[in-house]
Formats: C-alpha cells, sequence, structure tokens
C-alpha cells in the first residue's frame, strides 16, 4: 500500500517519527498529571498537536480528559500528515 504512493515510504517515515514524539511527550503529561500536577503541564501536548487548539477554550475541567482529546486529535493529525506527505498514486509500471 505504502509503495503505490509517490512518497509513500518517506511519509511514512515521518509520520512514524511524529508518532514516536507524540508518544513520548504524551507519556510525559500523563505521568506528570498522575502525580498531581496541574493543567500547565498539558502544554507539550498543546503544541504538538495546533489541532486540538480549539480545546483549549472548552469548559473541560478534567485533564486526564483533556489529555486523551489531545492524543486523539494527535492520531488524526498523523493520519492527516501522512495524506498530505505522500503525493499522488503511483502508477503500476508499463501503464501510460
Amino acid at each position: 500500500m505504502i509503495k503505490s504512493y509517490q512518497f509513500g515510504r518517506k511519509a511514512a517515515v515521518v509520520v512514524t517519527l511524529y508518532g514516536i514524539a507524540l508518544v513520548a511527550v504524551a507519556s510525559g503529561v500523563l505521568v506528570a498529571l498522575l502525580s498531581g500536577k496541574d493543567g500547565v503541564v498539558l502544554w507539550p501536548l498543546v503544541l504538538g498537536v495546533p489541532l486540538g487548539w480549539p480545546l483549549l477554550w472548552a469548559p473541560i475541567d478534567n485533564g486526564l480528559v483533556l489529555w486523551a482529546c489531545f492524543l486523539a486529535l494527535g492520531v488524526v493529525q498523523g493520519w492527516l500528515i501522512w495524506r498530505l506527505c505522500r503525493g499522488p498514486r503511483s502508477r503500476p509500471e508499463g501503464s501510460q
């Protein structure tokens, strides 16, 4: 499936690196939230997931719920990055 796009492999590498960074940051933020820190510890996750910025104005008081929302939007953002970076479908060899 990845081979069928012009930049499929490169896009997969970019999204994999983004995913690793997202998991690392989300894990650190989760540990901080579970240890009793306030919502300020969410900022590294907020900066990594721009799609979630409107959530900052949502009336969500629970830091764990906000964390889960940002993580879900991070997955959606990774999918969008892959869709934008993969390029057009490659034509099979021999076709015009």
